[in-house]
């Protein structure tokens, strides 16, 4: 009987160590999404700081244009 505990508890402890494994594994995998999301984020938060400087650009050049054309029809 005590063998028959005995290899019931080795077979719990494999199966605990096989789980805490597959844990581990997760684990990683999480913190692995986690890590490429972040970047992700700061590559889209660079990347709308970029188009905004853009548009900020554009908007001063067709103002300066259009400026340039109404002084041509000042009387």
């Amino acid at each position: 009987m005590s063998e028959e505990f005995a290899a019931a508890a080795s077979q719990i402890a494999s199966s605990i160590g096989e789980v805490n494994t597959a844990f581990e594994g997760v684990v990683a995998a999480i913190e692995e999404a986690t890590a490429f999301s972040q970047e992700i984020n700061s590559n889209a938060t660079e990347k709308a700081k970029a188009l905004e400087e853009v548009a900020r650009t554009a908007q001063a050049e067709m103002a300066e244009k259009l400026s340039s054309l109404v002084a041509r029809f000042k009387v």
